[in-house]
């Protein structure tokens, strides 16, 4: 992780994008593509006498079916990890978005990658990508611009091109993130869906896991500093502490996951153990174990696939573990 952190740099701040269109997008809508041919095929077999009208049109104008070009839309790329995405424009291979996101990124990044791709039937092909480097935009100088959309994994390159706008406000810069909660406005996190209210308590995380030194500090009130605390490590910790119940909720839960990870801590007694392994140790310690996972009837729907237990081994090892699964 280490080695990922020093080759790359650290956008904490706020990312403003306009992504505002792009021209000469090729067509990408392959599948549409074929369906629409398939239903021409079988509309001219059930009319013999529109079959040679059909190549009359096609003699006189020499091009294929109108209406089946790309539905692109633009999406923005952080690590990996995709943080802002525009509506999708239909038949259209010189779309305007004309949108504009405000981007919260606390995000080790080579570059910022714009990530055009077409809504196809079945997936979304990648039409290309615009990869802003970091360097450009870190120092908090405004970019704008038409910019080549290039994708490597095509045979012949692409003439098509990106219209956007760019600019980074360093947290260190922003005044609402120096003054901290105080007076009448309280805008310590703007632009939240919830407003900020006194008497309420809640802990940010970065992400499951941090190595020590490699976020920047950040100034409260007071003098005082903000530390930035381990996820999976609190997590550890508040399960290993538990004495009467544990109720863990999620989307999906990796039971083989360990939430230790760095070597260079010394780990509490348990914390080694892989997640499954630390309930059913705390279930047989009489300590109540409540697992309410996500189980949509359309993501296992497939006959090949069913899902039985969220811990294949929990009812034989241990009664008193109880895995809810909700659908």
């Amino acid at each position: 992780m280490l080695e990922i952190v020093q080759k790359k740099t650290l956008l904490h701040g706020t990312l403003d994008v306009w992504i505002i269109e792009a021209s000469h997008l090729p067509d990408m809508n392959v599948v549409s593509q074929k369906f629409k041919q398939c239903f021409a095929t079988l509309f001219v077999c059930g009319n013999p006498f529109a079959k040679a009208k059909a190549k009359v049109k096609d003699n006189t104008q020499g091009h294929g079916p109108k209406g089946i070009t790309s539905d692109p839309y633009a999406a923005v790329i952080l690590a990996g990890a995709r943080v802002a995405r525009t509506q999708v424009i239909k038949n259209d291979k010189n779309p305007k978005w004309n949108e504009h996101f405000s981007i919260p990124v606390a995000h080790y990044v080579k570059d910022v990658q714009i990530t055009i791709k077409t809504d196809d039937m079945i997936g979304a092909p990648v039409i290309g990508d615009v990869n802003i480097p970091v360097e450009e935009i870190i120092d908090g100088q405004i970019l704008e611009g038409w910019y080549a959309i290039e994708n490597k994994s095509r045979k012949h390159p692409i003439h098509a091109q990106l219209h956007l706008r760019m600019v980074f406000h360093p947290a260190e810069k922003n005044a609402l993130y120096q003054q901290g909660v105080e007076g009448e406005h309280l805008y310590a996190v703007p632009n939240a869906y919830f407003p900020c209210r006194i008497g309420g308590n809640i802990t940010l995380y970065q992400d499951a896991h941090i190595m020590d030194g490699s976020l920047p500090e950040i100034a409260l009130e007071n003098g005082e500093k903000y530390y930035h605390r381990q996820a999976w490590e609190d997590l550890c910790t508040a399960i290993l502490d538990a004495h009467h119940m544990v109720y863990i909720t999620g989307w999906s839960i990796f039971t083989k996951v360990k939430l230790l990870r760095d070597t260079t801590r010394d780990f509490p007694e348990g914390g080694d153990l892989m997640l499954g392994d630390l309930l059913k140790r705390k279930s047989a310690e009489g300590v109540r174990v409540l697992v309410l996972a996500w189980d949509d009837k359309t993501s296992h729907s497939s006959p090949f696939l069913k899902t039985v237990y969220l811990f294949p081994t929990a009812h034989d090892q241990s009664k008193s573990l109880t895995a809810h699964l909700y659908a």
